[in-house]
Protein backbone atom coordinates (compact mmCIF):
# COMPACT_ATOMS: atom_id res chain seq x y z
CA UNK A 1 0.00 0.00 0.00
CA UNK A 2 1.33 3.51 -0.70
CA UNK A 3 0.98 6.19 1.53
CA UNK A 4 0.53 10.15 0.89
CA UNK A 5 1.85 12.07 3.45
CA UNK A 6 2.36 16.09 3.49
CA UNK A 7 3.96 17.78 5.94
CA UNK A 8 4.35 21.57 6.18
CA UNK A 9 5.72 23.72 8.54
CA UNK A 10 5.74 28.21 8.81
CA UNK A 11 6.85 30.50 10.97
CA UNK A 12 6.66 34.02 11.50
CA UNK A 13 9.05 36.43 13.46
CA UNK A 14 8.19 39.78 14.25
CA UNK A 15 10.51 42.72 12.78
CA UNK A 16 10.61 46.66 14.63
CA UNK A 17 8.28 49.04 12.81
CA UNK A 18 5.49 46.13 12.62
CA UNK A 19 7.16 44.16 10.50
CA UNK A 20 8.23 40.41 10.04
CA UNK A 21 9.70 37.37 8.26
CA UNK A 22 8.47 34.49 7.30
CA UNK A 23 9.50 31.06 6.12
CA UNK A 24 7.61 28.05 5.41
CA UNK A 25 7.99 24.69 3.33
CA UNK A 26 6.04 22.23 2.09
CA UNK A 27 7.07 18.78 1.63
CA UNK A 28 4.79 15.83 0.41
CA UNK A 29 6.30 11.98 0.44
CA UNK A 30 5.19 8.68 -0.63
CA UNK A 31 5.73 5.93 1.53
CA UNK A 32 5.88 2.35 0.56
CA UNK A 33 3.94 0.84 3.82
CA UNK A 34 1.81 -2.76 3.82
CA UNK A 35 -0.99 -2.08 6.15
CA UNK A 36 0.13 -4.51 9.00
CA UNK A 37 3.72 -2.86 8.91
CA UNK A 38 2.00 0.20 9.70
CA UNK A 39 -0.38 -1.55 12.54
CA UNK A 40 2.60 -3.60 13.46
CA UNK A 41 5.51 -0.87 13.44
CA UNK A 42 4.11 2.29 14.46
CA UNK A 43 7.00 3.72 16.00
CA UNK A 44 8.86 2.99 12.55
CA UNK A 45 6.18 5.03 10.73
CA UNK A 46 6.04 7.70 13.62
CA UNK A 47 10.39 7.97 13.28
CA UNK A 48 10.13 8.42 9.29
CA UNK A 49 7.16 11.24 10.14
CA UNK A 50 9.58 12.98 12.59
CA UNK A 51 12.84 12.88 10.62
CA UNK A 52 10.91 14.56 7.27
CA UNK A 53 9.53 17.25 10.02
CA UNK A 54 12.62 17.61 11.39
CA UNK A 55 14.22 18.56 7.80
CA UNK A 56 11.19 20.68 7.07
CA UNK A 57 11.73 22.32 10.13
CA UNK A 58 15.29 23.03 9.97
CA UNK A 59 14.90 24.38 6.30
CA UNK A 60 12.50 26.83 7.75
CA UNK A 61 15.27 27.30 10.86
CA UNK A 62 17.95 28.46 8.02
CA UNK A 63 15.90 30.73 5.49
CA UNK A 64 15.04 32.44 8.54
CA UNK A 65 18.54 33.27 9.78
CA UNK A 66 19.38 33.87 6.33
CA UNK A 67 16.57 36.74 5.90
CA UNK A 68 17.53 37.51 9.75
CA UNK A 69 21.33 38.14 8.44
CA UNK A 70 20.24 41.42 6.02
CA UNK A 71 21.47 41.97 2.36
CA UNK A 72 24.43 43.24 3.39
CA UNK A 73 25.75 40.31 5.25
CA UNK A 74 26.85 36.76 3.98
CA UNK A 75 23.81 35.01 3.68
CA UNK A 76 21.59 37.74 3.47
CA UNK A 77 18.39 38.21 1.55
CA UNK A 78 20.30 40.25 -0.79
CA UNK A 79 22.80 37.24 -1.79
CA UNK A 80 21.29 34.93 -4.38
CA UNK A 81 20.68 31.35 -4.02
CA UNK A 82 23.52 29.07 -5.28
CA UNK A 83 24.36 27.03 -3.20
CA UNK A 84 27.64 29.68 -1.51
CA UNK A 85 29.00 29.54 1.51
CA UNK A 86 26.56 28.19 4.32
CA UNK A 87 25.02 31.02 6.81
CA UNK A 88 26.19 30.46 10.37
CA UNK A 89 23.02 30.19 12.55
CA UNK A 90 23.13 31.26 16.32
CA UNK A 91 24.33 28.56 18.29
CA UNK A 92 22.85 26.48 21.21
CA UNK A 93 23.00 28.70 24.55
CA UNK A 94 24.84 26.98 27.00
CA UNK A 95 21.75 26.73 29.45
CA UNK A 96 20.15 24.56 26.35
CA UNK A 97 23.07 22.11 26.02
CA UNK A 98 22.77 21.65 29.80
CA UNK A 99 19.35 21.41 29.83
CA UNK A 100 19.32 18.88 26.81
CA UNK A 101 22.00 16.73 29.16
CA UNK A 102 19.99 16.96 31.89
CA UNK A 103 16.59 15.77 30.41
CA UNK A 104 18.39 13.23 28.07
CA UNK A 105 19.63 11.66 31.57
CA UNK A 106 16.76 11.48 33.33
CA UNK A 107 15.56 9.29 30.08
CA UNK A 108 18.24 7.07 29.96
CA UNK A 109 18.37 8.34 25.83
CA UNK A 110 22.25 9.05 24.33
CA UNK A 111 22.09 12.88 23.81
CA UNK A 112 24.49 12.60 20.90
CA UNK A 113 23.06 10.13 18.44
CA UNK A 114 19.74 12.18 19.12
CA UNK A 115 21.34 14.91 17.90
CA UNK A 116 22.89 12.81 15.04
CA UNK A 117 19.72 11.29 13.89
CA UNK A 118 17.88 13.99 14.07
CA UNK A 119 19.51 17.19 13.13
CA UNK A 120 22.58 15.64 11.43
CA UNK A 121 24.92 17.17 13.84
CA UNK A 122 27.68 15.45 16.22
CA UNK A 123 26.27 16.72 19.47
CA UNK A 124 23.89 19.07 21.19
CA UNK A 125 27.08 22.09 20.98
CA UNK A 126 26.25 21.74 17.04
CA UNK A 127 22.29 22.54 17.48
CA UNK A 128 20.96 25.76 16.60
CA UNK A 129 19.05 27.80 19.20
CA UNK A 130 15.58 27.00 17.65
CA UNK A 131 16.61 23.25 16.92
CA UNK A 132 17.77 22.82 20.88
CA UNK A 133 14.65 25.06 21.64
CA UNK A 134 12.40 21.94 19.69
CA UNK A 135 14.11 19.11 21.13
CA UNK A 136 13.95 20.19 25.05
CA UNK A 137 10.21 21.22 24.58
CA UNK A 138 9.87 17.23 22.75
CA UNK A 139 11.50 15.92 25.83
CA UNK A 140 9.93 17.94 28.42
CA UNK A 141 6.20 16.89 26.69
CA UNK A 142 7.40 13.33 26.10
CA UNK A 143 7.90 11.61 29.52
CA UNK A 144 9.34 8.12 27.34
CA UNK A 145 11.50 10.63 25.27
CA UNK A 146 10.57 8.89 21.78
CA UNK A 147 10.33 10.62 19.16
CA UNK A 148 6.95 10.79 18.39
Amino acid sequence: MSMKLTIGVARKLGQPRYGSLGASCGVELELELDGSALRGDPAEFHRRVRLAYDACARAVDDELGRLQAGPDKPGGCGDRHDGGPARPRPPATAAQVRALGRLAARRGLDLDAMAAERFGVDGPEELSVAEASRLIDELKRDPAGAAV
